[in-house]
């Protein structure tokens, strides 16, 4: 269900459940948190890039699999949550198809994202009867003000490539080939930086957006508060 492959200094890890469109399980979680963990610790692991396989990008998380588990804060999603949301290196993210709920989530954590022309967004989080996770509903306001956050995150408004470019959600919207020319000049580009200088200046990044464990906290206490299980079981 996730894939990773090392070539110089690049590792890319890439989201192989195009059966189910790539929503995550807890499996997933668990598997990209653990490689993170060690991604960070590698220091001949740069920067990290996120693929997908099949039709989607990502349609967020698997209701059904949640559902099935224990919801406290040693969760897996919420373990890799927080590994995601520190993570030291670079992270680029490759999207084609949909992002929607917790795949359009993660991308926010992404510090360079490139989508292809006809890829589309969504954060359905509340029209599935789920609370927003991933700080989503901090980092939106942050960056696209409270009334267009209030349209993404309360009407699920879902939004095209051009449209997150526009509003800095994204880098690049490109063609296929020229994506992944992108991502590849994007990875080389930063490979071949000080790794110390790097670090440092996405740490002044992330210090500006001011996202720390209590927020992913505050969202996961009120996620597992209104997960209908009963329901997302019908």
């Amino acid at each position: 269900m996730i894939q990773s492959q090392l070539v110089n200094h690049i590792l890319t890890v890439t989201l192989d459940r195009p059966e189910k469109d790539n929503c995550f399980t807890c499996s997933m979680f668990r598997l990209m948190r653990d490689r993170l963990k060690e991604a960070a610790n590698d220091s001949n692991i740069r920067v990290i890039v996120i693929d997908s396989q099949g039709e989607h990008f990502s349609l967020g998380e698997d209701l059904q699999d949640l559902a099935a588990s224990e919801l406290d804060y040693r969760h897996p999603a919420l373990t890799f949550m927080r590994e995601f949301a520190i993570f030291p290196k670079p992270i680029i993210a490759n999207v084609h198809g949909n992002a929607f709920g917790f795949g359009m989530a993660l991308l926010l954590h992404c510090d360079l994202i490139v989508a292809d022309v006809n890829s589309r967004f969504q954060l359905p989080f509340i029209r599935r009867e789920l609370m927003p996770l991933f700080a989503s509903s901090s980092l939106l306001p942050q960056r696209l003000g409270p009334q267009r956050a209030a349209a993404l995150l309360l009407l699920c408004e879902q939004f095209s490539a051009e449209q997150a470019c526009q509003w800095g959600l994204i880098n690049q919207v490109c063609h296929r080939q020229e994506r992944d020319l992108l991502v590849e000049k994007w990875s080389n580009q930063l490979a071949q930086l000080p790794e110390l200088l790097v670090r440092q200046t996405k740490q002044l990044l992330s210090n500006a957006t001011n996202i720390n464990d209590t927020v992913l906290k505050d969202e996961w206490h009120l996620f597992q508060e209104n997960l209908n299980i009963p329901q997302l079981q019908d």
